[in-house]
């Protein structure tokens, strides 16, 4: 700070004088060169014509034209003093060797301060620059950390997509695996109530028996078997969980077991 403030001080100190020595010069060149004031000398008289001399018998009578008398040379005007707060200029021919000495070491210390002073413009220009360059560049490092922040959110957003996605498949193929264990229990539990119905009417099934012998116990029971069979049926229609092509199947073979119903069985 006090480095800069020396600078403006000796920039300012260095204006000041140029603007005086441009006065000087201007003013001097203004007046032209002034020698030493010499006194004005008056022009010599006329001197009256001469009558031409008289015939030699009358002696001619000179006459002396008397000059009148000459003024006495006006003294130099005196040098006005300088008002306060102001400058005198004075032409550089009444200078003395030590006052242009000095005015040539103003002229310098100007000329050193103009240097200065462009150089202080130059510095002050490049930090601006530089300052500018600065400011692009971070500019630029915020855009690319925005545009990565940017990404990386797209990227996550997608990652928890595609988890949820994954956990949904599990969840479906879960319940397609499961789906057969669920089928063969609940034929199971089918058989067993079958065979339990049985053996309230006094009739005992073997272990393996089929669908059919358990319906009828043994017995012509296709009412009752069309009836299970109508349930069954409707029950894999509103059941949930299942794909198309495992209802489809199931249904189609429920069918066939209902069409097999009405026919009578062949002897082999």
């Amino acid at each position: 700070m006090s480095k800069q403030t020396g600078r403006a001080g000796r920039l300012a100190a260095g204006a000041a004088l140029m603007a005086l020595i441009v006065g000087v010069v201007a003013a001097g060149q203004a007046a032209g060169p002034t020698a030493p004031y010499v006194a004005p000398i008056p022009p010599a008289p006329p001197v009256p014509p001469v009558a031409p001399p008289p015939p030699p018998a009358v002696a001619p009578i000179a006459t002396v034209a008397v000059p009148p008398s000459v003024p006495a040379a006006p003294a130099p005007p005196a040098m006005p003093a300088p008002p306060p707060g102001g400058v005198a200029i004075i032409h550089k021919d009444r200078l003395s060797a030590e006052e242009r000495a000095e005015m040539r070491e103003a002229m310098a210390e100007a000329r050193e301060a103009a240097r200065e002073a462009a150089q202080a413009q130059r510095e002050a220009m490049h930090e601006a620059a530089q300052a500018r360059g600065e400011a692009m560049r971070e500019a630029a490092e915020a855009r690319r950390e925005a545009m990565a922040a940017a990404g990386q959110a797209r990227n996550q957003a997608f990652a928890e997509a595609a988890r949820a996605r994954n956990a949904a498949f599990a969840e479906r193929a879960r319940v397609m695996r499961d789906l057969p264990a669920r089928i063969e229990a609940t034929l199971a539990e089918t058989r067993r109530q079958m065979a339990a119905r049985c053996a309230a009417r006094g009739v005992t099934m073997p272990a393996g028996a089929d669908f059919g012998a358990l319906a009828t116990c043994g017995q012509d029971h296709r009412r009752e078997v069309r009836a299970a069979l109508a349930s069954a049926r409707s029950s894999v229609a509103g059941a949930t969980g299942m794909t198309e092509i495992d209802r489809a199947a199931a249904l189609e073979a429920i069918d066939r077991a209902l069409s097999g119903l009405d026919r009578k069985p062949a002897l082999q």
